[in-house]
């Protein structure tokens, strides 16, 4: 059967890259994968019932999803079909009532309960238990903020919460107490003399009419040092309270006994708060100033390396905790618990996350020069990528290729070399590799293919069953050890350890460049140093699992491994310096970067070729 009436899909080179690296990923959930393989399927010209056999779905899938690429592209394909509500939400006036409602006592009772309110006002109880969540109210609570049931209430408290979470340009909003000096007159509980040497009181902090008019309340000539401050920092804060007001004009509260200002009037004044800050309170602000971000990552929960374990996204995460001592907390969240598992880059560019750990190969359909800041084909190994990338450029490079979409990156892992493969069959000469099904990815994929091989994309939990009954005739993963967790020496015993492909993996720190200038420099130095230890000790424990896999492979499963042969590698290093010179022909950016990339590697290969060479078979050869 050939492909419905209708249906024609032509993919563009950016299109096909994204999808096969959709296929590719190990950690990208099987709905997605198979949504991919019937698109690129269809666009090679297989038929209905052939896409139906190789996705093992039915033909109605297969045709909604050829529709759906062809009217939404692969953007379509992540997403779920959502249907409209069955009812519509609660409007704002009903959600207004059912808060003023809730903060008066039921009759015989003395709080509501979700089931019984959503009775009297005839919602269900989810209704009633998501208004309740969205304005922070816990009737079963008793210890908490009093709300004052002025009419204005809520019209006055988005006014000066607004302050805040969007305060005007060049304005600093500061708190120094706990509490306000001034209580509100319309109170519920009175409030005792506040105590400025401890900028707190003892009773519940209260919200009412007075309090929303009240933006900043400072009694400079009253407020002392506490014990155990330091003074250099309070002579700073002293230095900002006692100049800053002088310019405000400001109405004396008599009942609170303490300096009011409107609204109007801050806002003029605020210019001049920031002037006088300037001097020597906005380091100590920033500097007490907490962040809390989240990072996304590529790979799914659990996987060694790119997830767990030493020098690992959730190791940054705790390192950064703990070199900031806590002013810098990051949430790290694995592939499909926030968001897809290739969404990272563009979730950091929109700003729903501030980091996205990954390889910034998987954005060679954005950026085909992405992929020289992960691996290059017959590339540098991992000290040479190092020097390129701390102390040659490279960095640079990557910050200018990255700024003009809002982001910059920093290297955070490196799996050391990989290995070419688990083969079937063992590998001779060049005719060996005609006809032959392989799954690989990236560059090293348009490589083989280019020497006859039937290149398959299959992400990481599909490869051994794959291998294993005869559906590919090869597969490259990573190394011994991650190869070993998934069972690869089972389904194959020839084992090619020529890691031409990569010779390194880097892992790739994305950051939103307006969340990185949003911190201070201290934050963005420990977020650096974490991020260098890190690759450091990920290449290290990969060198150190991998010695001990490769072992107990060649030992206990009498894998066979062995290099792949001159003549092969000669003619995969020609092929690979075609497929190169093709990408930068066709990209100004990846023109430079490629440029910049193999002037470095000539000179440190010089180097490398002096230093490493030789040594090498001295020190680990008896």
């Amino acid at each position: 059967m050939g492909i419905r009436t209708g249906i024609s899909i032509t993919l563009v080179e950016a299109d096909r890259q994204r999808l096969e690296a959709l296929v590719s990923d190990r950690n990208t959930s099987q709905k997605h994968v198979w949504r991919a393989r019937i698109v690129l399927l269809s666009a090679d010209g297989v038929g209905t019932n052939a896409i139906m056999a190789a996705t093992g779905t039915s033909k109605t899938p297969v045709q909604r999803w050829q529709a759906r690429f062809m009217e939404q592209g692969v953007a379509g394909l992540l997403r779920e079909k959502t249907r409209t509500p069955g009812t519509a939400p609660v409007a704002d006036e009903r959600a207004a009532a059912i808060v003023a409602m809730t903060l008066k006592s039921p009759p015989e009772t003395t709080h509501w309960t979700a089931r019984a309110m959503a009775k009297a006002i005839g919602l269900t109880v989810s209704t009633v238990r998501n208004i309740w969540q969205a304005h922070g109210l816990a009737p079963h609570r008793w210890r908490a903020f009093k709300l004052s049931n002025g009419r204005a209430f809520a019209e006055k408290l988005h006014d000066v919460v607004g302050l805040y979470v969007a305060p005007p340009a060049h304005a600093m909003v500061l708190s120094i107490a706990e509490k306000s000096p001034v209580q509100a007159l319309d109170r519920t509980a009175p409030g005792l003399p506040p105590d400025y040497a401890d900028g707190i009181t003892d009773s519940a902090c209260i919200i009412g009419k007075k309090t929303t008019s009240c933006f900043l309340c400072l009694r400079p000539p009253l407020l002392k040092p506490r014990a155990g401050w330091e003074s250099r920092r309070m002579a700073r804060l002293l230095l900002l309270v006692n100049r800053a007001p002088t310019g405000w004009p400001r109405d004396i509260d008599t009942e609170a006994n303490g300096v009011l200002m409107k609204r109007r009037d801050f806002l003029a004044g605020t210019a001049l708060a920031a002037t006088a800050g300037t001097l020597a309170a906005p380091s100590i602000a920033r500097a007490q100033e907490t962040f809390s971000w989240k990072m996304t990552n590529a790979y799914g929960p659990g996987s060694p390396y790119y997830v767990e374990g030493p020098g690992s996204p959730t190791d940054f995460c705790k390192k950064v905790a703990a070199m900031s001592d806590g002013r810098l907390t990051i949430q790290h969240f694995a592939a499909g618990e926030l968001i897809p598992a290739l969404e990272g880059f563009d979730a950091v560019q929109n700003g729903i996350v501030e980091m996205n750990a990954a390889n910034a190969y998987f954005w060679a359909g954005k950026l085909p020069a992405a992929q020289y800041f992960t691996t290059v084909p017959f590339g540098m190994d991992v000290k040479g990528t190092n020097a390129w990338l701390y102390h040659g450029g490279g960095i640079d490079l990557w910050h200018e290729l990255y700024e003009p979409l809002g982001m910059i990156a920093f290297p955070m892992g490196n799996t050391g070399v990989q290995m070419t493969g688990w083969f079937r069959k063992e590998i001779n000469s060049l005719e060996d590799f005609s006809g032959l099904k392989m799954r690989i990815p990236g560059l090293a994929g348009k490589v083989y293919a280019k020497l006859g091989v039937n290149v398959q994309l299959l992400p990481g939990g599909e490869i051994f069953p794959a291998l294993e009954r005869g559906v590919i005739d090869a597969a490259e993963f990573v190394g011994p050890y991650q190869d070993r967790r998934l069972g690869l020496q089972k389904a194959a015993k020839y084992y090619y350890t020529t890691g031409w492909h990569e010779p390194n993996n880097v892992t790739e720190l994305l950051i939103g460049k307006a969340a990185w200038d949003s911190l201070p420099a201290d934050l963005q130095e420990i977020v650096k140093t974490a991020a260098f230890a890190c690759n450091v000790e990920s290449n290290a424990w990969c060198d150190a699992t991998n010695a001990e896999a490769m072992k107990d492979l060649v030992d206990n499963f009498d894998v066979i491994a062995q290099p792949l042969p001159d003549a092969v590698v000669a003619r995969l290093r020609e092929v690979t310096q075609e497929v190169l010179e093709e990408g930068a022909a066709a990209d100004p950016k990846t023109r430079k970067v490629h440029d910049a990339y193999m002037a470095f590697k000539s000179q440190y290969g010089d180097w490398a070729g002096t230093a490493d060479e030789p040594l090498l078979p001295l020190l680990y050869k008896a």
